[in-house]
């Protein structure tokens, strides 16, 4: 049995971002740090908060672009492919419209040094198509579970983490089948039984690859954890302009960037994740980003002390004649 969907939610810090940090970094907070129970289901929190991923792969022709910022900008035409829905899809969800997701990622992009082309001043460079919907686990033949959960490891990590829980889950599955010599055979014929193991079942559930990396870093946590659940997510991936208006398809960089869906929103959680991305796209990562953020702003409420205003002489004193009002 495979280590389920942990129910640890990292602590967001109370420290400001330091210097320097990139455009978008104070709306969220690492997921890798103290990590706490959330006891009460996200559905019933008022303000709850938001696992999230992003992830950038380059391609060799994307790794000989320039660096791309507010002052040394980029220009692109943006098409959309359209929302998708993988795995198990549910009945009246609130989802984001085409416009909404377009104008959320033009934003987001801008603040990376990325905008719309307005030729003949800035002719495009790049073509970014992007996507978004959701993925859930699929409840049908365990094959196609299976590839759902790749797909899923492709959103969080990106296609080496893919290739990694592939990998896991292979070893995995090789973890329980004893070797040939361990099966004995059965007088007069028939199937073979399984050896019997003095090895206790928790052992094999603790010392299992698939358990092994989780255990390994709060990180592989938390991914494993992502990977496991209701995601939402959106890619956007640049494509060379040039080419593409010779249809052809010359992929620069990827992004990648998924929220956990369970008791929240496309409206609630997609906004924040998108804006956070800013910093990341057309930018080499070995691994995947995480953090953790409130999907609601949080309000701050300083109370000092309390003043007496006079009212102004001769003025109309309403509520009963009362004279002075207080903040």
């Amino acid at each position: 049995m495979l280590m389920g969907r942990g129910a640890l939610q990292a602590q967001a810090a109370d420290a400001a971002p330091p210097a320097g940090a990139p455009a978008g970094a104070e709306d969220r907070q690492p997921g890798v740090g103290a990590w706490v129970f959330s006891w009460l289901p996200t559905a019933f929190q008022k303000n709850p908060y938001l696992n999230e991923t992003v992830i950038t792969e380059m391609t060799d022709l994307g790794r000989r672009l320039p660096p791309v910022s507010p002052q040394a900008p980029a220009y692109y035409v943006v098409h959309t492919a359209g929302p998708i829905a993988q795995g198990q899809t549910y009945g009246g969800e609130m989802r984001l419209d085409a416009d909404r997701v377009r104008a959320l990622l033009a934003a987001s992009l801008a603040r990376a040094g990325y905008l719309p082309a307005d030729p003949p001043q800035s002719p495009p460079t790049l073509l970014i198509v992007y996507t978004w919907g959701s993925a859930n686990a699929a409840v049908d033949a365990p094959v196609a579970g299976l590839q759902g959960l790749l797909n899923r490891a492709a959103l969080v990590g990106g296609e080496k983490f893919a290739r990694e829980i592939a990998d896991l889950e292979q070893r995995t599955a090789d973890f329980y089948v004893p070797p040939p010599h361990q099966i004995p055979a059965v007088p007069g014929g028939g199937a073979p039984m399984a050896a019997p193991s003095a090895i206790p079942e928790f052992v094999f559930e603790f010392a299992n690859p698939i358990n092994r990396f989780v255990a390994h870093s709060g990180k592989n946590e938390f991914l494993w954890s992502q990977v496991n659940g209701e995601l939402y997510f959106v890619v956007a991936s640049a494509y060379d302009y040039r080419a593409a208006a010779l249809h052809a398809r010359r992929l620069l960089w990827r992004t990648r960037m998924t929220v956990a869906a369970e008791g929240v929103s496309e409206e609630m959680a997609l906004p924040k994740l998108i804006l956070s991305a800013a910093s990341f796209y057309g930018r080499e990562m070995n691994e995947p980003e995480v953090f953790v953020q409130r999907a609601l702003p949080e309000v701050k409420v300083e109370i000092g002390t309390p003043k007496v205003l006079e009212m102004p002489a001769g003025e109309d004193r309403r509520q009963g004649g009362r004279g002075s009002l207080r903040d």
